[in-house]
C-alpha cells in the first residue's frame, strides 16, 4: 500500500478509509507528567479509541523542542498516524501575527507536507503571502490539546484525570440533548444567520440570541437547560497580560462578558466554539520572550466549566471575529463523525478557497445592508476576502478529537 495517497484532499469520510486501512491515533504525554497519570491514561485511551472505532497508541517521551514533536509526528504519520493528541505542556510553533508578535498554532503540526517560512531563528514563523502556498499549510492529520489552564504539573495531572473520567462517561454513555446555542454578537464579521441554519441541519433546537441584551444574556448564562453545543460569534478585548479577555457582544447599549462571569458560567454545554481572539493563548512570544500563562479561556471551558464541558474550539489571536472556511466547519459538523474528521473537513475547505490568504471568500462582496466590520475596510479585499489575517493559522482544537460533538 502506498501509504502516502491516503493523505491526499482529506474529506468527510477520511476517517472511514482510514480505519478500513489501519490508521491509528497517537497519545503523546511527556515522561514527568506521564509518571502522574499511568493508570488513568491508560485506562482511558482504549475506551476512547473503541469508541471512536480507531486504534490508539500512547507514546511517552521527552520533547523540548517544536521541531522535535514536528519530526515525531512526520514519522508516525508515515508509518500510519492519521492524529494526535498533544498531552500537557508541549512545545507549540508560534506564527506572528505581526513583527515580535507571535502566538500558538497547531496548524503547524497537522500539516505534513507544505512549506514554513521562519521569521527568525527560533520557532516563529510567518503566514505565506502566495495562494499556492497558503493551500498547502493545510492538514494532513489532526490535532487535540490536551493543555489544562495551569503552569503546575500537579495540578495539570489532577485536572487531566478528572477529564479521562467525564471523557469516559460520555463515551460509554454518549448521551446527548440535541440542542445547541448560539450567541451572535454585532461586531462579528460572520453571518450568524447562516450559522443557525447549519447547524439547524445537526440540532433539532437552536437557542439564538443575536446581540443580546444583558436581561437575555444573563437568562443563557444560568440556563439550566444542557447544551451539545455552545457558540460565541464576538470581539474580544484583553486585558491582564492577555490572558482575562471581555467578550463584546452588543455595541448599544455595550454588554460585555467579563472573565469572571465566564470563569462562573453555569451553563451546561459539552462542545464550544469560540470564534472570538485570545481564546487560546496558552503561551505569547513577543520580543523573542516567550510567556506561559497559568489560565486561558478555552483550557478554562474545557477543564473547569462545572465538570460538563469536553473540548473547546478557539483562536490563540485573530483579526477581526472571523472565520476563513467558517461554512466548511459549520457545515461538516455531524453528530455521528468525530471532531478530527470535522477539522480535516474544515481545512479542506478554507484549502479550496479562490483566495485562502483572505477573510471568508465564500461569503462574497458585503451588501449594501451589512455595515463594514469595524477596524476594517469596506470592501472584503481581494477575491472577496477582508484582508490577509490567515486567522485559520491561530485556531486550535483544546480536547480529544476522538470524541463526537
Amino acid at each position: 500500500m502506498n501509504i502516502l495517497f491516503r493523505f491526499s484532499a482529506p474529506d468527510v469520510i477520511f476517517l472511514d478509509w482510514i480505519k478500513a486501512n489501519r490508521g491509528y491515533v497517537g497519545y503523546f504525554v511527556q515522561s514527568p507528567l506521564y509518571a502522574l497519570i499511568e493508570p488513568e491514561l491508560e485506562a482511558y485511551v482504549p475506551i476512547i479509541g473503541q469508541y471512536a472505532n480507531v486504534e490508539t497508541e500512547i507514546i511517552n517521551g521527552l520533547w523540548t523542542t517544536h521541531e522535535e514533536v514536528k519530526q515525531s509526528l512526520k514519522m508516525r504519520y508515515l508509518s500510519g498516524l492519521i492524529g494526535a493528541v498533544l498531552i500537557g505542556d508541549f512545545p507549540i510553533a508560534f506564527v506572528e501575527r505581526s513583527s515580535g508578535y507571535a502566538k500558538p498554532s497547531s496548524l503547524y503540526y497537522m500539516d505534513m507536507d507544505g512549506t514554513w517560512d521562519y521569521a527568525d531563528n527560533s520557532n516563529s514563523f510567518k503566514p505565506p503571502t502566495e495562494k499556492s502556498k497558503a493551500r498547502l499549510n493545510s492538514p494532513e492529520i489532526f490535532i487535540g490539546l490536551l493543555r489544562p489552564p495551569t503552569t503546575d504539573i500537579s495540578t495539570a495531572a489532577a485536572y487531566l484525570i478528572s477529564y479521562f473520567n467525564r471523557a469516559s462517561e460520555y463515551a460509554l454513555i454518549h448521551q446527548i440533548s440535541d440542542k445547541a446555542l448560539l450567541i451572535q454578537s454585532d461586531h462579528s464579521t460572520l453571518d450568524g444567520a447562516r450559522i443557525h441554519s447549519m447547524l439547524g441541519s445537526n440540532y433539532q433546537d437552536v437557542d439564538y440570541l443575536k446581540a443580546p441584551l444583558s436581561a437575555d444574556l444573563s437568562l443563557a448564562l444560568t440556563n439550566p437547560t444542557p447544551y451539545d453545543l455552545v457558540v460565541i460569534n464576538a470581539h474580544t478585548t484583553p486585558y491582564t497580560n492577555s490572558v482575562a479577555l471581555n467578550i463584546r457582544v452588543t455595541s448599544s447599549p455595550n454588554t460585555y462578558l467579563d472573565y469572571t462571569t465566564l470563569q462562573n458560567w453555569d451553563l451546561s454545554s459539552s462542545f464550544y466554539i469560540l470564534t472570538c481572539c485570545h481564546t487560546t493563548l496558552f503561551e505569547s512570544k513577543e520580543g523573542g520572550i516567550i510567556q506561559k500563562y497559568s489560565n486561558y479561556l478555552a483550557g478554562h471551558f474545557t477543564f473547569n466549566n462545572g465538570g460538563n464541558a469536553l473540548g473547546t474550539f478557539g483562536y490563540s489571536t485573530v483579526a477581526g471575529g472571523g472565520l476563513p472556511g467558517s461554512e466548511g466547519l459549520f457545515s461538516n459538523i455531524n453528530q455521528g463523525k468525530t471532531i478530527g474528521e470535522l477539522i480535516l473537513a474544515w481545512g479542506n475547505s478554507w484549502q479550496n478557497m479562490d483566495n485562502p490568504l483572505g477573510h471568508y471568500n465564500q461569503e462574497g462582496p458585503i451588501p449594501p445592508s451589512e455595515p463594514a466590520p469595524p477596524h476594517f475596510p469596506p470592501t472584503r479585499g481581494e477575491d472577496g476576502g477582508v484582508g490577509s489575517n490567515y486567522e485559520y493559522y491561530w485556531l486550535n482544537f483544546i480536547g480529544d478529537p476522538l470524541l463526537r460533538l
